[in-house]
Order: structure tokens, then C-alpha cells, then sequence
């Protein structure tokens, strides 16, 4: 597909809206848990870079929110995997990526990530998706009917399709269901009508930052046990594993029960390899190095 004459202005009009939303989002969380940001920006091996903001507080233990606008060329290698490079290995990229991970188990963790991309084609792509520890029947129906409503304001077909893509994309074959409750992806996103597709990928934006924020405020201030804690610690672990991948655990010694060991098997799918620690600790804490294993 042959670029539009007004790629440049499209380009600027994406960066720039990426650039707002992150400044959204960190307004927003440094309000709700009463701390700030810090960033710090990078170089991209060819041309542009980004800029990281990541914040540890009371309610987010850790939430980081990155912007990058780059370009460069794909490696032959890699180039014939992308959309729009049969003429040129040239391409230019912008998007805005959130990973959020709270104190509390019992706030969900999100992720977040919108993206426009321009070789000799251009797209835009991106999802969101929210995973809790233990899952809350209102939470899980209002992050789905959020989402339902800004996909059905740009097309009846979007929110069945995307959240489709999602259960695949997500899924976890170990545990043999969807990462979390779900939500939606999208990728190669054109229609034809650039203006149309972006305020799709404003809304999704947008959308995503009420629910997190909505969801958050509602439960920031509820009581947990180190027990919740603990399950919570395990599902973040999770989401490290894939498939070809095992890892070292070292654990207190004191909670290392056959019933602690069973409920690890139950969650990644396997034994892992657990050693003795004589690490002192009032809770469960990982400490988990991937090690790939070799395909026979």
C-alpha cells in the first residue's frame, strides 16, 4: 500500500498523543497513590529513543509507563516478517506500553500497550488486558462492558474480534486458559480511514486509564493477609514462564510444605527445581532465573 500524503502530520499527530497519554496516566497514578514518577530516557541503536517512568509506592508496587518514537532498518533477517518491507527495510515507530503491578492483591494488575508503525505500509496496533489474583465478578464485568462500549462506538465487530485475539495471544498453555480475565488486542489496524482508526486507538487509550483508575480507587484501601499476598507473588511469577523455560526457586525453608510444592505444580504446570533456604521470612518470596531449555 502506497504511504498518504500526509504520513508526516500523522507521525506527529500519533507521537504527540502517546506523549499526552503517558503524561495522563502518571497525573493519575501519582494521585492515587500519593508519589511520584521518575524518568529516565534512552537512545534507539538508530534514530529517536524513548523515555521511561516508573514509580514504586504504597498502592503501585512497581508501575512503569514508556513512550518511544524510533526508527531505523530491519535486519534482513528479521524484515521479511513485517508488514510493508518488500521495497525497503526502513520503518518508523511510535507507541506508549504500561505495566502496572499493585501492593494489594487485591487489585488487579494491567497491562497496556498502543502503537503506530510505518514501513511502505502503515498500522496502528495495540491491547489491553487485566489480570487479578483472585477475580472479582464487578471488576471483571466492568473492565469488559468499558471496553465493549469504546470498541462499539467505532465498530459493532471490534470488542468481539479484539477480545478473540486476546484469549489467543494471552493464552497460557501450562494452566490451559487466557491470561487473566482477559480483554482485547488488535494488530495491522487500517482501514482506510486514518483519522477513524486513531480516535479508536485515543478511546482504547483513554478507556483504559478510567478503568484502571476506577478499579484501583475502589479497592486501594481494603485489607489483605500475607496469605492473599503470597497467592498474588505466585500469579506475578507466572506470567515469567513460558513454554521451553523452567527456573530456580529459592524459598524460606519454613513454608515449604508438599502441600506449598503441589499448589506450585498446579500453577506452572511442572516441578520446578526447589533448594533449601534458610532465608528468614514472615511471607513467601520468589527469587526465579529463567533457565531455557535446549529443544531436543
Amino acid at each position: 500500500m502506497e504511504l498518504n500524503k500526509d504520513i508526516e502530520s500523522q507521525k506527529k499527530l500519533a507521537s504527540q498523543w502517546f506523549k499526552s497519554l503517558r503524561d495522563d496516566f502518571c497525573k493519575t497514578f501519582e494521585k492515587l497513590d500519593q508519589k511520584k514518577f521518575s524518568r529516565k530516557s534512552w537512545n534507539h541503536k538508530g534514530e529517536g529513543g524513548g523515555e521511561m517512568s516508573v514509580m514504586r509506592g504504597d498502592v503501585f508496587e512497581k508501575v512503569g509507563v514508556n513512550i518511544s518514537t524510533v526508527s531505523g532498518e530491519f535486519s534482513e533477517d528479521y524484515r521479511s516478517q513485517v508488514k510493508g518491507t518488500q521495497g525497503s527495510p526502513k520503518y518508523w515507530a511510535t507507541g506508549i506500553s504500561l505495566v502496572a503491578h499493585m501492593m494489594s492483591p487485591k487489585i488487579p494488575a494491567f497491562h497496556f500497550n498502543t502503537r503506530f508503525l510505518v514501513t511502505q505500509d502503515s498500522w496502528f496496533g495495540g491491547g489491553t488486558d487485566m489480570t487479578p489474583t483472585f477475580e472479582n465478578e464487578e471488576d471483571t464485568n466492568f473492565f469488559h462492558s468499558s471496553l465493549k462500549g469504546a470498541c462499539d462506538k467505532h465498530n459493532d465487530n471490534y470488542y468481539e474480534d479484539f477480545k478473540k485475539n486476546c484469549d489467543e495471544y494471552f493464552y497460557l498453555p501450562h494452566r490451559n486458559e487466557p491470561r487473566g480475565v482477559g480483554g482485547i488486542f488488535f494488530d495491522h489496524l487500517n482501514t482506510g480511514d486514518w483519522d477513524k482508526d486513531f480516535n479508536f486507538v485515543k478511546e482504547v487509550g483513554g478507556q483504559t486509564l478510567e478503568i484502571i483508575n476506577q478499579v484501583v480507587k475502589n479497592k486501594k484501601d481494603l485489607d489483605w493477609t500475607d496469605k492473599e499476598k503470597d497467592k498474588q507473588l505466585q500469579k506475578k511469577q507466572n506470567e515469567k514462564l513460558k513454554k521451553g523455560f523452567q527456573c530456580l526457586i529459592l524459598v524460606p525453608e519454613k513454608i515449604l510444605t508438599r502441600q506449598w510444592v503441589d499448589e506450585l505444580i498446579k500453577d506452572f504446570g511442572f516441578e520446578p527445581h526447589i533448594f533449601h533456604s534458610s532465608v528468614n521470612s514472615d511471607s513467601l518470596h520468589f527469587l526465579l532465573s529463567p533457565l531455557q531449555l535446549k529443544q531436543c
